[in-house]
């Protein structure tokens, strides 16, 4: 999964006090397909930081129906206890001893999840409802377009339509008109 799925086989990182590992996909679903599925709504003292900070008009009422949808579109759910790993049993257990009561694993976005415990390398069962498997099979029977192994390098916006032009990884020259970008 690392040298197939991972950007530069999984060594893109950050530079401070240490080298931190920034794990980032490179495959259709980007880093979606290779996360652990963890999925929470926006904290609301982060939106108002956002607020603050950089003068948006967000509020956590206004995203909170995005958060249903997402949270339908992609099953997320609380994690049972019998698929939190013995690993992660014992991680609660060691918080609990350093007095952090109120820990909980993250919601997962899955669907009938087996407890492979392979969600960072690619679910084996499709389970977890990254964006290449329930995003993408809908976005295409639409109609939808993915150009793949290419670099955009330019985007122009008309008033009815995008045009993106750019090249393949063998230098190819590509031209692609759409509705809507994302």
């Amino acid at each position: 999964s690392m040298t197939k799925y991972y950007r530069e086989q999984g060594y893109v990182g950050t530079l401070g006090n240490a080298f931190i590992g920034v794990p980032t996909g490179e495959v259709v679903g980007g880093t979606t397909t290779i996360n652990s599925g963890t999925c929470f709504e926006t904290p609301q003292p982060v939106i108002q930081e956002w607020r603050e900070s950089l003068g948006l008009t967000l509020s956590h009422e206004e995203l909170s129906p995005y958060f249903s949808s997402l949270r339908e579109l992609l099953s997320i759910q609380k994690v049972s206890e019998d698929r939190v790993s013995s690993g992660n049993k014992l991680f609660r257990k060691g918080l609990q001893k350093l007095g952090f009561q109120n820990s909980f694993p993250l919601d997962r976005a899955e669907k009938n999840c087996v407890g492979s415990g392979r969600c960072p390398f690619i679910c084996p069962e499709a389970a977890k409802q990254s964006t290449d498997v329930a995003i993408v099979p809908k976005f295409l029977a639409q109609g939808g377009e993915i150009i793949s192994n290419a670099s955009i390098t330019h985007i122009l916006e008309e008033k009815d339509k995008v045009i993106l032009y750019g090249k393949t990884r063998e230098g190819k020259k590509i031209k692609s008109e759409c509705k809507t970008l994302v």
